[in-house]
């Protein structure tokens, strides 16, 4: 991976998961803001509720994504570390990443498994299964477009 497309899968991430980069962070904060608004839209349209689920709904969905950011942080992070260390990748290094990428799933994974009798004190069982298929779909489509930013390992 060349230099540019390196800075490319950086800005990507950084832009989806967050930087630590003082001068940027304004400018992707608002980015960020701007998915999770639009994240939460996509929401409120596709799942119908009543007056009183959506009172109770929309508290613990906050309190998810909350959690589930710090999970995308962590990936943002090792997509980061993967993109400037690409070119001089070891053997160890890159199972480290494996590892660090298996780990940030199974928290993702057990995030929401956690939160799950959260969603189903608040919402019909079915409510939940929508919500967290849309979840899943809204994830997919990030880890689609996240797979087609990073190239394989040489």
């Amino acid at each position: 991976m060349n230099k540019t497309a390196a800075l490319g899968v950086i800005l990507a991430s950084m832009l989806v998961f967050g930087s630590s980069a003082n001068a940027q962070t304004s400018e992707i904060e608002v980015a960020r803001s701007a998915m999770a608004t639009e994240k939460k839209a996509i929401v409120a349209k596709n799942l119908p509720m009543t007056e009183d689920e959506a009172q109770a709904f929309w508290p613990v969905y906050n309190d998810y994504q909350l959690k589930l950011r710090k999970v995308n942080d962590r990936m943002g992070a090792l997509i980061k570390k993967f993109a400037t260390e690409y070119e001089t990748l070891t053997d160890e290094q890159a199972i480290d990443l494996i590892k660090e990428n298996q780990k940030i799933r199974d928290e993702r994974l057990g995030l929401a498994k956690k939160n799950l009798k959260q969603f189903q004190n608040v919402l019909p069982g079915k409510k939940v299964a929508r919500y967290y298929q849309m979840e899943s779909k809204l994830q997919a489509s990030l880890d689609y477009e996240l797979a087609k930013a990073i190239p394989l390992v040489e």
